[in-house]
C-alpha cells in the first residue's frame, strides 16, 4: 500500500525523466522487499511438480523407415 501512496502522491508529475527517477525508485524498493523464498505454483516452472508425469513421447522407438546402417 505504500508503494500505491507514493504513486498517487506523484500523480501530477508530467516530466518523462522524473517519472523514469519514480519508477526506478519504487521498482528498487520493491525488489528490497520480495520474499526470500517466492511462493512458486507446483504446476508452474519451478515449481514442485513441473513436468513431473510427462506422457512418453508419441513416435516411435526405433526408426524402422531409416536406411540400414544408420
Amino acid at each position: 500500500m505504500a508503494i500505491r501512496a507514493e504513486f498517487e502522491k506523484n500523480r501530477d508529475v508530467k516530466d518523462p525523466r522524473a517519472l523514469a527517477e519514480i519508477f526506478a525508485k519504487a521498482e528498487a524498493q520493491l525488489a528490497n522487499t520480495l520474499h526470500p523464498d517466492p511462493y512458486i505454483p507446483a504446476m508452474m516452472p519451478g515449481g514442485t511438480k513441473w513436468e513431473r508425469n510427462l506422457r512418453p513421447p508419441m513416435g516411435p522407438v526405433f526408426d524402422h523407415e531409416a536406411p540400414a546402417g544408420h
